[in-house]
């Protein structure tokens, strides 16, 4: 499926209220990359994009038995939506 059709189902089913929030940034720190984080991002309601950023700066959840290679790529998963809102946010003159 491609990325764009993966990510509008995404948020598609939290519009719909079949998942919550929580379940939107989970499947995108599990699927986005560099080359798919813009096509990723630009599918969020700002509402979302603030869900997003409690989510960040909540505390770290345990996860005993995720490998070494799932956290590192959740990191930096997380680190490229921080830095997405970010720029964002400093391009909107600090308003998002």
């Amino acid at each position: 499926m491609p990325t764009a059709e993966y990510a509008r189902r995404v948020v598609d089913a939290y519009a719909k209220g079949l998942i919550c929030s929580g379940e939107v940034f989970n499947q995108y720190v599990d699927h986005l990359s560099e080359d798919t984080l813009d096509t990723y991002m630009s599918l969020l309601s700002s509402e979302l994009i603030k869900r997003f950023q409690q989510s960040l700066e909540a505390p770290v959840v345990e996860r005993p038995f995720a490998t070494e290679d799932d956290i590192s790529r959740w990191r930096r998963a997380e680190a490229l939506i921080a830095g997405w809102i970010r720029r964002q946010t400093a391009e909107q003159g600090g308003s998002a």
